[in-house]
């Protein structure tokens, strides 16, 4: 709940509110190469620190979905959690709007989750030491 509520108080989001239709789209693009060259062009385009931000946030992810078999908690489980506080829509949004753009986005993030050492590196997997 920490996490989240910190997540959802950094002004324009921590995925950035002016990339919003970019990071919505990136899901409907061809194969997996080419969204993970979409989310790393769009990952270039965000406060240093931001970046800073989404690298430990996706390398406690990962290392969570690592071990779902232990704590159940898998790439689309960990998604639905914590996607509505990386990006949220437009104000001006219907409930209908909200629902579908939180599935992309949740759908998004499950993707980070899930090859996020290719997004990242593979120097994730070192952020927090051993474990």
């Amino acid at each position: 709940s920490l996490d989240k509520d910190f997540l959802r108080n950094i002004p324009g989001s921590l995925l950035s509110s002016q990339l919003c239709d970019k990071w919505v789209s990136v899901m409907d693009q061809g194969n997996n190469e080419e969204k993970i060259k979409s989310i790393q062009r769009l990952i270039e385009q965000l406060p240093r620190a931001n970046v800073v931000l989404l690298r430990y946030i996706f390398g406690v992810l990962h290392g969570i979905e690592m071990r779902s078999e232990e704590n159940q908690m898998n790439a689309f489980n960990l998604a639905i959690c914590i996607a509505p506080s990386l990006l949220w829509p437009p104000a001006s949004s219907t409930p209908d709007i909200e629902s579908e753009f939180t599935k992309k986005i949740s759908s998004l993030v499950q993707f980070l989750t899930e090859n996020c050492c290719r997004i990242f590196g593979e120097e994730i997997n070192s952020l927090f030491g051993e474990i």
